[in-house]
């Protein structure tokens, strides 16, 4: 492999004011550059179809001038997955619309119009026909890398009278390598695809050593018609090197990225034809001079005759860069810049797509805004390369205010339900949330004075109020931003007591615990307002989970790091002036948690009143306890709390977090890994009877017939109401304790699959949480990327 002395070339950022986009995922996954025109695929929506979006410059920077869809555009279609352009001929796919689709359009008087759909003879749904695309001139090819089960396969249409007609069909079967069809290209008579085995997660993938290498085929189309030519192997990329992953050809040279080679590093080979031998030859590869662990070096591609454009969306701690090469000759490589942009967001993975042409570049950047995602445009001028500008969609959802949409014949709106009703909707923007952020962890507060309610909401940034006390019409009172030192995190966790609310935040620094003085919000007078906190409690940086045992004196930060965390178990304060919180002492279970750990994820803490006479008037807790089991103990002496006992269960993955029934004799457990580790089929619920608090007893489980994963669950009386990821809220009659039955649901995020917590760094996770305490009867869910819905579940 040939390596390449760098420099780094870092530019300033003009971010272009849009309307934030709740329901996007993947602006800026797909890109294409044409002749003074820049298009930017978001094919990842799941409210609204897909869109590319077009911009051409304009005083001196970059406009939007249109938004493409399908003419056939429907919800989560996919439409931007694939995109390649030549001259006035621009191709999209959409892996989602059904079985997969492509889309042609041509540029007419200055206007892109849609002039074919193409889609692929006997393919079948999921196949994502669209999820790549190439085209040359009057021929085009598509790949659907997941046909035939994952083997792939790729299809060659060509215009002709009558319109595009199906050429060729290339197919990964025979062998050893899936996803034939992740990538491809074509550039006259010949095509390629690629078969890198797997595709790579920028977030969370790891190298995988038993992994087939991968592979691309190149194809020709000879009198026969199309056959392939070669088989390109990549001779040294290895194990798990997803050689084949992205591809790009051009007059007779090919370049093939391995963003999994080398450990990830990754590499780039290129080949070429020899017009006397009738063969495409190796030449020496390119790889990072600096060969860092998980750049991906390879993971797109763009280059013409004397540069190319390589992105590494993991170099720089998944900042991402772009690698910039010139050459002199076919194999003589002389420099290397790496192209970078200032003031992205965390795990941004700029140049997870990237295209050139001339004097333009553009990188997409899928992980910016917290998975929003935007795309760098960089300009070359005399001087170098001196501009970008960060763009961004626009789409979202709508709010829901006034009046509501009742559940009718299984929905309301978009949304799935039964038997529950949406009161109102506010998506994120319109809570203070910037673009991209989402809500995660929520808590209610009624003002014991004017007897209003309010929702506590975590967010990634700060925590934000809303007024639900007329739950049509909910109205955002303002935010309380992290605190100063802290960095922004996937999820905060609040709890409300005496007329404050106690804040912290997992994976955040040096946040602590803010206490913040819920009478303030009597402040508000019509325009939102930006609060500071009364405190922080400096006894923890970061912290999972914030307890408080209602109507006493204590309350407990669990999961906490830095200073006295207490080892992540339950970390005892005194809240009895809660502008001065103050340490109480730690307490483990060292029969539970992780090897022995006693770590705690969450817990409820009360003062007893239940069956157990013993424990009269104790203060008891009931912790949720990773990876083992439910651990009870008796926290009333802080000097010299006991563990009473712990609930064992079958198939445990990760105990989550529970609720007592109102009279304390059943605890309700929910286990947040079991579905997603294939322990249990569908959403499970674990009862146990604790009327004996030394001896809890599994009486019964509650199992649906959704693969979500169950999160954070409540009870109020005779009901439990269960935020369960991507299944939404889910609504239970537990009057039979041990037999509990549905009473309804209200699915937040219906588009997609159930199975899992969806995905947790871009925020597309579904109902996190839910606060069902009001005396009104609403039920008040927080969802990830979606925003607050007010819902109400109908009487029995």
């Amino acid at each position: 492999m040939r390596k390449l002395v760098s420099s780094i070339v870092v530019f300033a950022i003009f971010t272009f004011v849009v309307t934030p986009a709740n329901a996007q995922i993947g602006f800026g996954r797909t890109v294409a550059v044409g002749d003074g025109e820049v298009f930017i695929g978001e094919p990842g929506n799941q409210a609204t179809p897909g869109y590319v979006y077009v911009y051409r410059p304009d005083s001196g920077g970059w406009a939007e001038i249109a938004t493409l869809t399908a003419d056939d555009a429907m919800d989560a279609d996919g439409f931007g997955s694939g995109m390649a352009i030549d001259g006035d001929r621009l191709i999209i796919g959409a892996e989602l619309m059904g079985a997969g689709a492509a889309y042609v359009f041509e540029k007419q008087e200055g206007t892109w119009v849609q002039v074919a759909k193409i889609e692929a003879p006997n393919n079948s749904t999921g196949d994502l026909f669209g999820a790549s695309v190439g085209i040359s001139g009057n021929r085009l090819i598509v790949g659907a890398p997941e046909a035939s089960g994952g083997t792939g396969s790729a299809h060659v249409f060509e215009l002709r009278e009558g319109g595009w007609q199906h050429v060729g069909a290339f197919s990964g079967a025979g062998t050893d390598n899936e996803n034939f069809g992740m990538s491809v290209a074509i550039d006259g008579d010949w095509a390629i695809a690629g078969a890198p085995d797997r595709k790579l997660d920028f977030f969370l993938s790891g190298y995988a050593p038993d992994a087939p290498p991968g592979m691309a085929y190149i194809f020709e189309n000879r009198d026969n018609g199309w056959e392939q030519a070669g088989q390109l192997n990549g001779s040294g990329a290895g194990s798990g090197a997803n050689f084949g992953y992205a591809v790009a050809m051009h007059k007779g040279q090919v370049m093939v990225g391995a963003p999994g080679a080398n450990g990830l590093i990754g590499a780039v080979y290129l080949y070429f034809y020899d017009p006397v031998e009738q063969n495409w030859g190796q030449l020496p590869g390119l790889e990072p001079y600096d060969r860092l662990p998980g750049s991906y070096f390879g993971a797109s591609i763009a280059f013409s005759e004397n540069e190319a454009f390589i992105g590494a969306p993991g170099s720089a701690g998944r900042l991402g860069r772009v690698y910039h090469l010139t050459r002199s000759s076919l194999n003589s490589w002389d420099s290397a810049t790496k192209l970078g942009a200032a003031n992205l967001g965390q795990f941004s993975i700029l140049s997870a797509a990237v295209a050139a042409k001339a004097d333009v570049v553009v990188a997409g950047v899928p992980g910016n805004d917290y998975g929003a995602g935007t795309a760098v445009i960089m300009e070359r001028d005399h001087i170098g390369w001196n501009r970008t500008e960060v763009l961004s969609g626009t789409s979202g959802l709508d709010p829901v205010v006034g009046e509501g949409i009742p559940c009718v014949d299984g929905k309301a709106g978009p949304f799935l339900c039964d038997n529950v009703d949406m009161v109102s909707f506010l998506p994120t923007h319109m809570i203070g949330g910037s673009r991209g952020v989402g809500v995660n962890d929520i808590w209610g507060w009624t003002d014991p004075d004017t007897d209003r309610d309010y929702v506590v909401v975590g967010m990634r940034d700060g925590t934000t109020f809303v007024d639900v006390t007329e739950p049509s019409h909910p109205v955002w009172i303002g935010k309380l931003p992290k605190t100063d030192e802290a960095n922004t995190s996937l999820w905060r966790d609040v709890k409300v007591e005496k007329d404050f609310a106690f804040i912290v935040s997992d994976s955040a620094g040096q946040h602590g615990m803010q206490v913040f003085d819920m009478t303030r919000l009597r402040e508000f007078s019509g325009e939102p307002l930006t609060f500071t906190a009364d405190t922080t409690y400096r006894g923890v940086d970061s912290a999972h989970n914030m307890v408080v045992n209602p109507g006493s004196d204590f309350a407990f930060i669990v999961g906490a790091g830095g200073r006295e965390s207490c080892g992540g178990r339950l970390h005892m304060i005194n809240i009895e002036d809660p502008r001065n919180p103050a340490f109480a002492g730690c307490f483990t279970d060292i029969s539970t948690g992780m090897a022995g750990t006693g770590g705690t994820h969450d817990a409820q803490c009360v003062t007893y009143t239940g069956p157990d006479e013993r424990y009269t008037g104790h203060e008891i807790c009931f912790t949720s306890n990773g990876a083992s089991a439910l651990s009870i103990a008796d926290t009333t002496d802080k000097r010299n709390p006991v563990a009473i006992a712990r609930g064992e269960y079958p198939n445990v993955a990760y105990s989550h977090q529970g609720w007592l029934t109102p009279d304390q004799r059943y605890f309700y457990l929910n286990d947040e890994l079991d579905e997603f580790s294939g322990l249990v089929p569908g959403t499970r619920t674990l009862i146990f009877d604790v009327q004996e608090l030394d001896d809890p007893i599994l009486v019964g489980t509650y199992e649906t017939d959704s693969e979500a994963t169950d999160h954070n669950l409540y009870i109020v009386g005779d009901v439990m109401y269960q935020s369960n990821y991507r299944s939404g809220l889910r609504v239970v009659d537990i009057s039979d304790p041990e037999k509990p039955t549905a009473l309804g649901y209200f699915d937040t995020v219906p588009w997609g699959s159930d199975f899992g917590m969806g995905d947790i760094i871009s925020g597309s996770i579904g109902s996190w949480s839910n606060y069902p305490f009001f005396e009104s009867g609403v039920v008040v869910v927080a969802s990830g990327r979606e925003g607050v819905f007010v819902l109400r579940v109908r009487e029995r």
